[in-house]
């Protein structure tokens, strides 16, 4: 019965989002609305764990992140960095195809909800008519979600090293080559779609060497550079940082104060503001349920190995916005049931909740995609869904495999 709720409660967000083509805050506003019928839960008691979800710090530090680096983003493409960035990785790299790529990655170094944006100009714009607006979307998206499946530097991966004590050094070592199959996934089935070349560059510029052409990129990604330094490898707040390099930047760019408020207001989305919101108050209204717990019994009598078990799990979890919920609760029971569990079932725990995540309505890096490329979410999910599955399969042969090899 908990798992018939669970999948009415994404069957209403998906109807939602890709029948109806409604925005996130829609989704969430309705799927909330049936999770408190669903539940029993009384109208004052949702209305409090509401004001709880939408107060927590975690809470506060997303929407803050969100509207930082959309302002970020606003003043970098008033100084044409953005632009400035794309033709030095047009020469840095010399294809159209590895800028795709690689552009996204880059930019989901920084962990921010809405770093997609940073990349999606580049994208956009190196790809041209040779890629559907839905495979842009599809390729900004799932790309620069790639470091955050593997480094160890995003919540959900802290959380689970935390819950399982094993070593970050050991879980990026051996993630990298699941990673490494998810591009190559994309390149056969999309990228390459993309004449070769290397794409657009200012005339009178095409001799310049790869290293001023590195240098060049730095000068105009800087603020980038220094965000995902302060962050990962200073330990500073994300949202402290961002407000930071934004003061610096108006700074040093001398942008004049008559320009703060037109910046501060087209920086402003509340659609995505409003839905990240919302989504959280889901996701806390759902976890206090406890489904987490009672799920692994249900799954319990499959006729399937208890790893996979724990990866279906896991992947619903996910599915339905409970990624890191699902780590507290249900990694530990995982860990402690299945023999021999170390590094192998922790990068197949992992690689599902990432699959699912990308694939997930709550997901609100998926609608921030979405509506920077004008596009719609159901076209998203349609191009996502078989590199999710091969994501997942190719991570239970690996398992298999690193078992059979003797990693712990």
């Amino acid at each position: 019965m908990e798992l018939i709720k669970l999948f009415i409660l994404f069957a209403v967000m998906m109807v939602m989002l890709m029948a109806l083509k409604k925005p996130l805050w829609m989704g969430a506003l309705a799927a909330i609305a049936v999770a408190a019928a669903i539940y029993g839960i009384h109208p004052y008691a949702a209305g409090k764990l509401a004001l709880g979800a939408i107060a927590e710090r975690n809470t506060v530090e997303i929407l803050s992140v969100i509207y930082l680096v959309s302002f970020l983003q606003v003043m970098m493409q008033r100084k044409g960095a953005i632009v400035r960035a794309e033709r030095a990785m047009a020469r840095l790299f010399r294809s159209r195809r590895a800028i795709i790529i690689f552009a996204p990655i880059f930019m989901g170094l920084m962990p921010a909800p809405n770093a997609v944006v940073l990349s999606a100009p580049i994208v956009n714009s190196t790809a041209g008519d040779d890629l559907s607006i839905g495979e842009k979307t599809f390729l900004t998206s799932y790309f620069r979600h790639i470091p955050e499946s593997a480094l160890p530097f995003y919540p959900g991966l802290l959380l689970a090293l935390n819950v399982t004590g094993l070593s970050a050094g050991k879980f990026l070592i051996y993630i990298l080559p699941l990673s490494a199959l998810s591009i190559l996934f994309c390149y056969f089935t999309t990228v390459r779609k993309v004449s070769r070349g290397s794409g657009p560059e200012p005339e009178g510029d095409g001799g310049a060497g790869r290293g001023e052409a590195l240098i060049e990129m730095l000068l105009a990604l800087w603020p980038i550079m220094a965000l995902i330094a302060a962050v990962l490898f200073g330990g500073f707040n994300t949202a402290v940082s961002i407000f930071a390099g934004c003061v610096i930047m108006f700074i040093l760019y001398r942008f004049p104060l008559a320009e703060l408020w037109p910046v501060a207001r087209a920086a402003f989305q509340p659609s995505l503001i409003s839905g990240m919101a919302l989504v959280m108050v889901l996701k806390d209204m759902i976890a206090s349920t406890g489904v987490i717990g009672v799920l692994p019994e249900m799954f319990a009598g499959l006729p399937a190995p208890l790893y996979l078990i724990y990866a279906v799990v896991t992947f619903v979890c996910g599915m339905t916005g409970l990624g890191n919920a699902a780590i507290a609760v249900l990694y530990p029971v995982a860990f402690a049931a299945v023999p021999g569990a170390g590094i192998p079932l922790l990068i197949l725990l992992m690689s599902f909740s990432h699959s699912a995540a990308q694939l997930s309505p709550t997901h609100i890096c998926l609608e921030i995609a979405v509506n920077y490329f004008k596009s719609d979410f159901r076209g998203l999910i349609l191009k996502t869904i078989p590199v999710s599955l091969f994501y997942c399969c190719a991570a239970v042969l690996y398992y298999l495999a690193l078992t059979t090899a003797g990693v712990c």
